[in-house]
């Protein structure tokens, strides 16, 4: 597996140690009341002991950070789900967790998953349950609805549902009972001639160790449709890291990134290029340098190899410290303290870390924090950064964030006059939102018929995901492409969010 050499348990730690010192109940501050909830229970340990998870000295069971969901009030296996997924990303053995074969629970389980009324927390738990065991008999046709409902939510959840399903499905498919079939449902989804939704599906199948698989995301990675070929580019840049490529499959991705490379700055397929070239052998790396002779070109790609960035310090250091800063004096306005490093950490990599995934799990890591509230403020001020860029990864981790309420994003959206800020402003709203109102559905609609394909892509999908009606009258679109997007919403919008209970600092979205 690829190794990214993230200090997974760190930051884990730091997780429960900032959700419990600002969880805004004050006794839970306390280390002493702390020990409390933890011995109500069945954790019988010290107060030492509590210093060690939440300094990261010593690794948090699952049961241990389940305590802190509960006690915290946090949404169900939302750190769980997390540790998880930064565990398999980093190539770090995932834990087996011990749960009793009850059969009334597992019956009921399947039962909903059935009738499609499992959150992604339900999914999680079903998925870990099953992986207890080495082999699990259900019938074919139980397993296949399984796996194509468990992969169809995937596709459209956001936030801590998203997080959750993913953590789920990434343990289907390495039960020896559910891989093949998992495996066919991607493909299955993946290969649909509409699927208008990707990457998370990719980024499931990635994780089988297979030739085979590592071939079909070198296919698909010039796929004719762009946000299939984008998805699968960046599994192959997972899996350039796992040295899965040499000969002649090296020498095709060294081609694609040529290709690519000098797609619009801050563009996707420019952002896919740049983890790519990031991650290539020095000897490949030696082989398209001279082909890229644009000088700021030049500087951007070195910046990726050298430092794992996007952009040079000069423009980091300052927005990264900014947000960090205003972020940290809204949270713990009550509070004296020192910059937390942590924080200042993880906004640079949810804004500029040139790998698709560190920037995924940071934002993901902020957005499950106490400091998410404070970081949509930040976020939504560094939009309309003079630096299209920066203001385009800004959007890029409130689309990470999921659910967010009160705020104006369309309008912000569709005041977005420049291309690429206005693309990922267009998907945040999709994914953050909620449901529209009849006048912000109608203002959408409007750039999805008239304007630039890929703007009309992520305005259908913003329609699509937020349930409007509006995705109906695209069935009447002159592209043939709107048409098919339109009917593929209707069959399977809107977004999954699991909203019975807030995200982190957010109210539910209805």
């Amino acid at each position: 597996m690829e190794a990214e050499h993230v200090a997974v348990q760190q930051r884990v730690s730091w997780l429960l140690a900032t959700s419990r010192l600002l969880s805004g109940n004050p006794s839970l501050a306390s280390r002493e009341d702390f020990l409390q909830q933890l011995h109500a229970r069945g954790l019988v340990v010290d107060s030492t002991r509590i210093s060690r998870w939440e300094s990261g000295d010593h690794r948090v069971r699952d049961n241990v950070v389940e305590a802190y969901e509960s006690i915290l009030g946090l949404p169900k296996s939302s750190i769980v789900a997390l540790t998880a997924n930064l565990r398999r990303a980093s190539g770090i053995d995932q834990e087996v967790t011990d749960h009793d074969h009850d059969d009334g629970v597992l019956d009921d389980l399947f039962d909903r998953a059935m009738h499609h009324t499992l959150t992604g927390s339900d999914w999680l738990s079903l998925a870990t349950r099953i992986s207890g065991f080495e082999r699990f008999y259900v019938t074919p046709e139980v397993r296949t609805t399984l796996c194509d409902t468990l992969l169809a939510e995937l596709q459209l959840s956001v936030g801590h549902a998203q997080v959750t399903r993913t953590a789920a499905a990434n343990l289907a498919i390495g039960n020896l009972s559910f891989r093949r079939q998992m495996s066919r449902s991607l493909g299955a989804h993946i290969l649909s001639s509409d699927a208008q939704v990707f990457r998370p599906a990719m980024l499931v199948l990635r994780h089988v160790n297979d030739d085979s698989v590592s071939d079909l995301a070198l296919r698909l990675m010039s796929n004719e449709r762009p946000v299939l070929a984008r998805a699968a580019s960046s599994v192959v840049a997972m899996k350039l890291s796992e040295g899965r490529y040499a000969g002649e499959s090296l020498l095709a991705v060294e081609r694609h990134i040529l290709q690519g490379i000098g797609a619009s700055v801050g563009s996707s397929r420019s952002l896919v290029s740049l983890d790519l070239v990031a991650r290539l052998p020095a000897d490949s790396f030696a082989r398209i340098w001279p082909h890229i002779v644009d000088r700021r070109l030049r500087r951007r790609v070195q910046l990726a190899r050298e430092t794992g960035e996007l952009e040079p310090p000069e423009v980091t250091r300052d927005v990264v410290h900014d947000v960090a800063r205003v972020t940290q004096a809204a949270t713990l306005a009550r509070f004296t303290q020192e910059p937390d490093q942590m924080l200042i950490r993880l906004v640079r990599e949810a804004l500029f870390h040139v790998r698709h995934q560190r920037r995924a799990h940071a934002s993901q890591l902020l957005g499950a924090s106490p400091y998410r509230s404070a970081l949509v403020g930040a976020c939504l001020d560094l939009v309309g950064d003079e630096n299209a860029f920066v203001a385009a990864r800004a959007w890029d981790v409130l689309h990470r964030f999921g659910p967010i309420q009160g705020t104006d994003l369309v309008d912000r959206a569709l005041d977005e006059t420049r291309h690429e800020p206005q693309i990922r402003a267009l998907i945040a709203v999709g994914t953050a939102s909620g449901r529209l109102s009849e006048s912000d559905a109608a203002r959408l609609a409007a750039v999805a018929w008239d304007g630039l394909p890929d703007v009309q892509h992520a305005a259908t999908y913003a329609l699509g995901m937020t349930g409007s009606t509006e995705v109906e009258r695209l069935l009447e679109h002159t592209s043939p492409h709107q048409r098919e997007a339109a009917a593929w919403w209707l069959r399977l919008g809107p977004a999954v969010t699991d909203q019975t209970s807030a995200e982190p600092g957010v109210h539910a979205v209805a």
